[in-house]
């Protein structure tokens, strides 16, 4: 049988969702009966304590209910800093390693297209993701790589801002020597190297 329930208020004070909604349920069924019913209840008290319920299970703050508490406890703050680290970091690493991958399939094709003259070398992006055409120098773009051409008529500007793009870890002094290690970043084949660069 249902026993007329005690009227919470504030609702705050209700801090368990397992509770809210059974308190919300019985409002529920005392509501459906008659107003002369002693055991009815007016219908907005079921909809309060319905509210509760919800503001428990989803740890949002409802205007219309009473609480003077934090509803989303540090905890699960915490709890979602932690994991949005996680996704970051995750993420990070797989833009890192999808970037490696399509660095080293270039190489290798580029490895396969002797001088560039006949079927031009594939473009290879920078260490940071962009392409060397969004990382234009003061004095206008760089050049496309895609001949030996296009490497040994580079300047000692444009070679030193393709060494850097690519991560080098030391730029040659000599210019003829930055074209050398540039070729081998892109992925120039072995013979070709010996031939134009003295390797």
């Amino acid at each position: 049988m249902i026993q007329r329930p005690e009227i919470v208020y504030p609702l705050s004070n209700i801090q368990n969702f397992t509770a809210a909604s059974r308190y919300a349920e019985i409002l529920w069924a005392c509501s459906g009966l008659s107003p002369d019913h002693p055991l009815y209840v007016d219908v907005s008290e079921a909809y309060e304590a319905k509210a509760r319920a919800i503001q428990l299970a989803c740890f949002v703050h409802f205007d219309d209910i009473p609480n003077q508490h934090v509803v989303a406890p540090d905890f699960f703050r915490e709890m979602e800093t932690r994991i949005n680290s996680r996704i970051d970091t995750v993420e990070a690493k797989l833009v890192g390693e999808i970037l490696q991958l399509k660095q080293v399939s270039l190489k290798a094709l580029n490895g396969a297209r002797d001088d560039g003259t006949i079927l031009p070398y594939e473009l290879i992006p920078f260490k940071d993701g962009t392409m060397p055409a969004e990382n234009p120098l003061p004095d206008g773009p760089l050049p496309s790589l895609t001949t030996v051409g296009a490497i040994t008529a580079l300047t000692n500007p444009q070679a030193s801002a393709y060494l850097q793009g690519y991560g080098a870890v030391e730029i040659p002094e000599l210019l003829e020597d930055r074209h050398k290690l540039i070729a081998e970043l892109i992925g120039v084949p072995v013979a070709v190297l010996k031939v134009r660069f003295k390797y």
